[in-house]
């Protein structure tokens, strides 16, 4: 029986009020807010940070996001306390200019809270007040939503990511096959090597990458 159920039978029961109050926890008979989630800009350095205020507090804490031109959402979980959860994003590549993203909480009783969708404009550092994480390598994870969707979202780079897990659940870790922060293609899923079952990232710095393109008839 969900706890939305549970909540309307003894609401309706002689003393329901009371019962409820000894059944139920606090953090599931409140709903949950999440605000300040909205951000005018995300920066293009690494890394840009997505913060939240979750109240009350969340079994966990998501933020789902794409670059304006994709279709796919992907997901990262968010980490904090106290009510104030992080999540850290991939860096947008040179091209993604815009990215939409929201953030979701869900509870110990599996109730589900969201924002609205946000669109925002990914800028220089010098022209963005966005967050930024300050850390060593955030050891990003990304999370699909879709079966059958490319391994890295559309319009990122792959630095800062550690793992990626399919809709299915499925994980693997990104090895990045060369330094640089070029566009970066995904050379392949490897089996059998010292990476083995890895996402192969090969990141051409721009010397490299002009010399690997087809030059023009």
């Amino acid at each position: 029986m969900s706890t939305s159920s549970l909540r309307q039978i003894l609401l309706t029961a002689p003393l329901g009020a009371m019962l409820v109050a000894l059944v139920l926890p606090a953090s599931a008979m409140a709903e949950m807010t999440i605000r300040d989630a909205e951000t005018e800009c995300i920066t293009n350095q690494p890394f840009p940070m997505i913060e939240a205020v979750v109240d009350p507090a969340p079994q966990e804490a998501r933020v789902y996001f794409r670059s304006a031109d994709g279709e796919d959402y992907y997901y990262i979980q968010m980490a904090g306390g106290d009510g104030r959860y992080q999540g850290v994003l991939p860096v947008p590549s040179p091209e993604t200019t815009r990215i939409v993203y929201y953030v979701e909480a869900v509870s110990a009783a599996a109730d589900a809270s969201r924002t609205p969708d946000f669109e925002v404009s990914v800028r220089d550092e010098g022209a963005c007040d966005g967050r930024l994480y300050l850390g060593a390598d955030p050891q990003i994870v990304i999370h699909s939503t879709v079966g059958g969707s490319a391994v890295l979202p559309q319009g990122f780079l792959p630095s800062g990511v550690a793992a990626t897990v399919s809709a299915a659940g499925v994980s693997a870790p990104v090895a990045v096959a060369a330094g640089g922060l070029g566009a970066g293609a995904i050379t392949g899923i490897v089996a059998g090597s010292a990476v083995a079952g890895a996402v192969i990232i090969d990141e051409l710095d721009d010397d490299e990458s002009d010399a690997a393109s087809p030059s023009d008839p």
